[in-house]
């Protein structure tokens, strides 16, 4: 199971457990960048609504940010 899909499977939670954020460690020094960037690009492949929605956010949020 790829780290991506994890993050997604409780989206009721507030914060991430203290393991996700170990796994999440652990896995970024044992993988390569190459790696790193083929998970994210079939998470998103898998994900398009929710690759969506986060950009937009995050679209969102910057524009508030340096809107000020």
């Amino acid at each position: 199971m790829h780290i991506a899909s994890q993050a997604t499977e409780a989206p009721g939670e507030a914060a991430p457990e203290p393991e996700f954020a170990e796994r999440i460690g652990r896995y970024m020094r044992e993988h390569s960048l190459q790696d790193i960037r083929t998970d994210i690009e079939t998470g998103m492949r898998e994900h398009p609504v929710v690759t969506i929605l986060v950009g937009a956010g995050v679209g969102f949020l910057l524009g508030k940010t340096l809107s000020r």
